[in-house]
């Protein structure tokens, strides 16, 4: 009785650390028109927060947090996240190319990565945001 016992603790244990959420930072995305940047942003953002694996933690761009800084205002406490995901948009002839990279901050490993081509329209940028989360989050 004893020996079942400890083992359903250790499987319930193993079931609340396999359920654990892991924390990602969104960084503001570089480059592009400031209406893809926008989009893209808004629409990983909701993409990791609707999933049960990830949760989205904010934090300030660079270029706030040097504005803050040279305020003299703080920059407040920073959540700190497990996971961080890069975006650039290059604008390539009349077309952005998206790419998207989530790091384990702790070790600088690349976990997963993510690339799109799109005409600079809101459908097509929202359709490229929907194919990069597949990407991202089904790796």
């Amino acid at each position: 009785m004893k020996k079942l016992f400890i083992m359903l603790l250790s499987v319930l244990s193993l079931t609340v650390v396999a359920q654990e959420e892991k924390t990602i930072a969104i960084q503001q995305p570089r480059g592009g028109n400031a209406m893809a940047v926008n989009i893209v942003k808004n629409m990983l953002t909701n993409a990791f927060a609707s999933s049960d694996e990830w949760q989205p933690v904010e934090r300030p761009s660079e270029e706030e947090i040097n504005m803050r800084y040279l305020a003299g205002q703080s920059v407040g406490n920073l959540q700190p996240a497990q996971y961080i995901l890069t975006t650039e948009i290059n604008e390539v002839l009349e077309a952005l190319y998206i790419s998207c990279n989530v790091t384990n901050v702790e070790t600088g490993q690349m976990v997963s990565g993510a690339v799109e081509m799109c005409e600079p329209s809101l459908q097509s940028i929202q359709n490229a945001c929907a194919s990069l989360t597949k990407q991202l989050l089904e790796k």
